[in-house]
């Protein structure tokens, strides 16, 4: 069984923070330990993958020219990497932390189905560790429902299939669970660039019947 060894609630609340703080958060909770995260063979590039599914990109390597210049390389990406490449996209970040509440007798995914409603619909990056010690990136979405708890999320998985595979099983016996969501820049015009070029990334995807509603922020 995996060890708990890091208790993230704080008076009842969640861990929190944006991305000066997500790295070594990731890292407290030995995520980078996963297999999940590495892009080795191409088969474990799931943070590159979900990034690009929910900023509307065509496939990651569009991702990775938009921000490097260069298609995705075909090696490990280490924390300040992805962490890299998160900044690089322009993005505002902002993460939400959650694991069982033992005490309750609640899984992660409980917690976070009873302790985090948003405030509006948008679509997220979720990164997970599973008993076993692995881990895995993907997009979710969930039920906007009159700020109503528990939410009800869903769980997709496009690193195999364009589609998306339900992870939803998988999430359930998740051990950790991060949630990670996009926000605009603080500066304003740069906000608006940001927001046209992903709606533009939209109408191509539309165009070429590749857009799936509601696994990106510009579907919202």
């Amino acid at each position: 069984m995996h060890k708990i060894t890091h208790r993230l609630f704080h008076h009842g609340k969640p861990e929190h923070g944006d991305l000066a703080t997500f790295g070594e958060a990731l890292d407290r909770i030995g995520f980078w330990g996963a297999s999940g995260i590495n892009p080795n063979k191409m088969t474990n590039n799931c943070v590159s993958v979900s990034t690009a599914r929910l900023l509307n990109y065509t496939n990651v390597d569009e991702l990775w020219q938009a921000t490097y210049g260069q298609a995705l390389p075909d090696k490990p990406l280490g924390l300040k990497q992805v962490l890299d490449l998160l900044k690089k996209t322009g993005w505002g970040f902002q993460y939400k932390m959650f694991e069982p509440d033992d005490e309750a007798g609640r899984s992660a995914l409980q917690v976070m189905q009873r302790g985090f409603s948003p405030d509006y619909p948008t679509a997220f990056m979720v990164l997970y560790l599973r008993v076993d010690g692995t881990g895995h990136a993907i997009n979710a979405t969930y039920d906007f429902n009159d700020w109503k708890t528990p939410v009800m999320w869903g769980f997709w998985d496009f690193q195999r299939q364009s589609r998306g595979e339900d992870r939803s099983d998988d999430v359930k016996t998740a051990v950790h669970i991060v949630v990670l969501e996009l926000e605009l820049p603080k500066d304003h015009k740069k906000g608006e660039v940001l927001w046209e070029e992903m709606k533009r990334r939209e109408k191509a995807l539309k165009s070429s019947g590749s857009y799936y509603y509601g696994y990106s922020l510009g579907s919202i």
